[in-house]
């Protein structure tokens, strides 16, 4: 069964490539990564996060940039 329905369904390949926003991600998938580390600071700093779990989160982080892909594909 397709959740989407029949008037939904898998976007042609043209209309993925028109729609994708995969390109303008991968120019700003490193600052967001700087957000989210900044903001896990805060939190951290808030009392809202232990440390701990900050640090998990961190290393979470600094690994992720390199392992990002931006295709398109991605968002169907």
């Amino acid at each position: 069964m397709d959740i989407r329905g029949p008037r939904l369904r898998k976007p042609s390949d043209e209309a993925l490539a028109f729609t994708s926003s995969m390109a303008s991600d991968g120019r700003i998938a490193r600052h967001i990564i700087g957000v989210n580390m900044a903001h896990m600071a805060a939190l951290v700093r808030a009392g809202g996060v232990d440390r701990t779990t900050a640090a998990k989160n961190m290393r979470f982080l600094l690994g992720a940039s390199s392992e990002i892909t931006f295709d398109a594909k991605a968002e169907e």
